[in-house]
């Protein structure tokens, strides 16, 4: 069940996302356009904005500030400001998604001995943007702790159709691999052939800065489309599309248009593939799973503001005077060694400072705060019992077979699989068989 802390920041961070339009509001979305997201995509868009702030940690929180860590009612604009700004994000969320991943890829993956030449050519420079194998394999799987799940589209060069294979080799064209992050996929469709699921249509949102005159550079946004289609002969073929922003001349105003389209050769499904690190629910819907570490994570942000900014005011006494002569001076009051207080009969004058009574207790919810992220993270490596029985009937097994960790892992070999495949088949070679790392006992 979730705590009261974490139903107040889910309702605030629900508040200002996006709300998950209803069936009539769907229905009037101009359909004929990319950019439009389907009811999946709004349902799991408040935990990946959660998931992934936590994870970029003390700047996007703080840009946040009225979700994360609310201005109170009778606060001052001014004292607000400066309890953001001197509040720290311990940040237990990345810290423990840099452990989890690091458990798996202690040892870098391992492809089998026959691998073709050229696929292990290919993987010193997966992404053509000069990741290795190893490290893109690393950052999707840490991609898919923060939102759930991830995405790998396999993509090749659009060549003119006069080039030969021989010109393609000489010139260095191969397929390369493009991480795509949830948020990106705005909508999807599957339907069932022959009693097999296929995905049958896939938007991608992506970014990009192109030059812009000499020295500066503009942000491009393009939208790919990919369908399948079953041909009459029930053959498969994949049909792809390019879609941008562009001014239109005559009405000097924003439009998306397609710019580009063909068909994705040697393939007879999208090639694409995806790996679910959390808790599956449906085709590209997930439950990431550090989610309640990142709500437990925003209390401790919170409560830890809260035990810094009252510490600042108990540091700092307040002056008090009884019966002072206020006669001169217009009621200022200057304060120094070569300086003297007039007070009234049985005046007195001192300084009054907080107990600080209370700090204890919330410094020791702060080490409670710290102790229970700690313990959401090793849930990972903590077995996921099928049948009736508790924790203490048994030792904590970290086998391959039951870890939420491994579990993940295995997923993302999966999809690396996959992924693998589509490669290969663009290559016109067999694809290998990778192995990621299971081993986390010697811990």
């Amino acid at each position: 069940m979730p705590t009261s802390a974490q139903l107040q920041i889910s309702e605030r961070i629900a508040s200002s996302t996006q709300p998950v339009p209803n069936v009539d509001i769907l229905a009037s979305v101009d359909g004929t356009k990319p950019n439009a997201k389907n009811s999946a995509w709004y349902q799991q868009e408040p935990e990946w904005r959660l998931c992934a702030d936590c994870y970029e940690g003390q700047k996007a929180v703080q840009e946040r500030r009225q979700i994360y860590l609310p201005r109170d009612e009778a606060e001052q604009a001014m004292d607000y400001d400066r309890r953001v700004k001197t509040s720290q994000f311990f940040n237990g969320f990345r810290r423990t998604v840099a452990g989890l991943v690091g458990m798996v890829f202690r040892r870098n993956p391992q492809f089998d001995n026959d691998v073709n030449a050229d696929l292990l050519q290919d993987a010193e420079d997966i992404d053509r943007q000069g990741t290795h194998f190893d490290v893109f394999s690393r950052r999707a799987f840490e991609t898919g702790w923060v939102y759930g799940h991830v995405g790998i589209l396999v993509d090749y060069p659009q060549v003119p159709d006069t080039l030969t294979k021989a010109d393609e080799r000489n010139l260095q064209v191969r397929p390369y691999w493009i991480l795509v992050k949830p948020p990106q996929i705005l909508s999807w469709r599957t339907e069932t052939w022959y009693g097999r699921r296929f995905l049958t249509q896939l938007v991608i949102e992506m970014e990009s800065h192109r030059p812009l005159g000499q020295f500066g550079e503009q942000r491009c946004v393009e939208w790919r489309v990919y369908r399948l289609v079953m041909n009459p002969d029930n053959s498969r073929t994949v049909m792809w599309e390019k879609w941008e922003r562009q001014t239109n001349d005559r009405t000097k105003s924003d439009e998306i248009a397609m710019t580009g389209s063909g068909v994705v050769t040697n393939q007879d499904q999208i090639p694409f593939a995806v790996a679910y690190v959390g808790e599956y629910r449906e085709v590209l819907f997930s439950k990431p799973p550090l989610v309640d570490l990142a709500y437990t994570n925003i209390t401790h942000y919170r409560v830890l503001s809260d035990y810094r900014f009252s510490g600042h005011k108990a540091c700092i006494p307040l002056l008090v005077f009884k019966n002072r002569d206020k006669s001169t001076g217009e009621g200022q009051v200057v304060i120094g060694p070569n300086d003297a207080l007039d007070v009234g009969t049985d005046g007195d004058v001192k300084y009054v400072e907080h107990t600080g009574s209370a700090l204890g207790q919330v410094r020791t919810d702060l080490q409670d705060l710290k102790w229970e992220m700690g313990a959401l993270g090793l849930q990972m490596l903590a077995p996921e019992y099928r049948s009736q029985e508790t924790a203490a009937a048994k030792q904590i097994d970290k086998s391959q077979q039951d870890s939420v960790l491994s579990a993940g892992a295995r997923s993302r070999e999966e999809a690396r699989e996959v992924a693998g495949q589509v490669h290969a088949q663009l290559r016109e070679v067999y694809a290998p068989e990778i192995t990621l790392n299971y081993d986390y006992d010697d811990l």
